[in-house]
């Protein structure tokens, strides 16, 4: 569940009203809306009231409810910030108090579908839609009982069924039950679409609004301005970059040079494992990616067999010299052998800080989501210091766990799951000759190599093209 703090900055709101959308906020989108897909989108929250901006936890989203908007007529938005942490903003004063609670819990349903902005969904009809729950039925609103007594109005919201929905029907198209068919618009509702012949966003209606709504065609306006303002990306834009692979012995004949001349664009090989085991095809592989001039990349998985340290010395002797652009990560994930068992928290820190000890430069930190979450890695620990290459199969992380509030990479499939959304997240390797992990990062090719250098290897940007 995401954690969530509604910040009231200069509206002098009702604290008890405040605490009532909290408890609301919190039971509609745990009952709800993190229903499995299709009937949720698998995701809730733990709302809470902050009590000034002093009282945010590490981690934790931010509702802001603030007096006059930052977007001429907007009732509310979502956004990021420049760190990627996800925002909602609600503008109180510009609506009718009894739908105050309407338009936070449109913002909350939206901001926890589609955190980064970035979220898009290929129908049935080959439209490829912005993955915004609550714009095509925005009029529409059910009350909910606060334990207080008082009623307040929950938006309504369409399900993942309404853009891809299943084969047999089985999934309603929105929370009430209004809507009839895949991508249909509500009267006082719009989507925004991608319009493939102008490159851009575009906003749809169904040419009805209501009265008490009227402000919402603006709203929608303005949500198309911001979102365009701060990156809803494109569809197969080049600011998702995702063909990063990583590889191992079981993907041997992986043809790299075949791959690089199609566009992949960096390979990750399993180095090492405990303190004494090592990949025989690592050497091969590196060399692959070097004379395909491709960014690389070397890992250790991480095993309960000894210390961290005597790990990470294992790891760097097997890497040798002469590898300097080579990106190092730590593997730290469950451990299906179980006579070694996991790698413990305090090992995994270990590891890393004899990695600085040695090279100067942070590993990379590859685990699932899953495994951070159960280890509840303390906001001190020197893993803060480690970019996050997280790995999950399906729709884009919306929380990531502390230290850490965002991802560098991600892996999001194994090839034979991930994200529903195969035209921006590709499941196979062109030229590759096998099937293998792919991962995704924030940005085009070039910003890559940026990054890759960033994280210590100097001769990144230089070892290609």
């Amino acid at each position: 569940m995401i954690p969530i703090a509604l910040l009231d900055v200069d509206c002098n709101l009702d604290r008890a009203w405040l605490n009532d959308l909290a408890e609301m906020l919190t039971v509609v989108s745990q009952r709800d809306f993190a229903k499995p897909e299709p009937h949720g989108y698998g995701v809730g929250a733990i709302v809470r009231v902050a009590q000034n901006s002093g009282d945010i936890a590490p981690g934790e989203w931010v509702m802001a409810f603030i007096s006059h908007p930052d977007v001429a007529g907007a009732l509310g938005y979502h956004d990021v910030t420049p760190s990627g942490q996800p925002l909602a903003k609600c503008f109180p004063f510009l609506d009718d108090e009894s739908m105050r609670s309407v338009t936070a819990s449109h913002e909350l349903f939206e901001m926890l579908a589609n955190a980064g902005l970035n979220t898009s969904v290929v129908g049935p009809d080959s439209v490829v839609r912005a993955r915004e729950p609550g714009d095509p039925v925005e009029a529409l609103s059910y009350p909910f009982k606060c334990s207080s007594g008082r009623t307040l109005n929950v938006t309504d919201w369409v399900t993942p069924a309404y853009f891809s929905p299943p084969s047999d029907n089985s999934a309603p198209y929105d929370a009430m039950g209004q809507v009839t068919q895949p991508g249909q618009i509500l009267p006082g509702g719009y989507q925004i679409l991608w319009d493939a012949t102008q490159h851009s966003w575009t906003q749809q209606t169904n040419g009805e609004k209501r009265a008490y709504r009227q402000r919402m065609d603006l709203l929608g306006t303005t949500r198309m301005v911001k979102r365009n303002a701060c990156g809803l990306v494109p569809p197969g834009h080049p600011q998702v970059f995702t063909n990063i692979i990583d590889v191992a012995r079981g993907e041997k004949p992986a043809n790299i040079a075949n791959a690089a001349k199609q566009g992949l664009g960096a390979v990750w090989a399993k180095a090492s494992q405990g303190k004494d085991w090592t990949d025989p095809t690592f050497t091969l592989f590196m060399q692959e990616a070097k004379d395909a001039r491709v960014l690389r990349g070397a890992y250790h998985f991480a095993s309960g067999s000894s210390d961290g340290r005597q790990q990470a010395d294992w790891f760097l002797s097997h890497i040798g010299p002469g590898m300097g652009d080579v990106l190092l990560a730590l593997d730290w994930e469950h451990n299906p052998d179980t006579a070694n068992g996991d790698m413990t928290l305090e090992d995994a820190e270990a590891f890393v800080s004899r990695i600085h000890e040695l090279t100067g430069r942070w590993p990379v930190l590859y685990s699932g989501l899953d495994f951070l979450l159960t280890h509840h890695i303390p906001t001190t620990s020197v893993l803060r210091n480690c970019p996050l290459w997280l790995a999950c199969y399906g729709p884009e992380p919306m929380h990531v766990p502390a230290p850490w509030t965002v991802w560098d990479l991600w892996q999001y499939t194994d090839w034979k799951s991930g994200p529903n959304d195969k035209v921006t997240y590709p499941r196979d390797t062109p030229g590759l000759g096998v099937r293998v992990d792919r991962s995704a990062f924030r940005g085009d090719l070039a910003g890559l190599r940026t990054w890759w250098s960033a994280c210590g290897c100097a001769s990144a940007s230089t070892n290609t093209p």
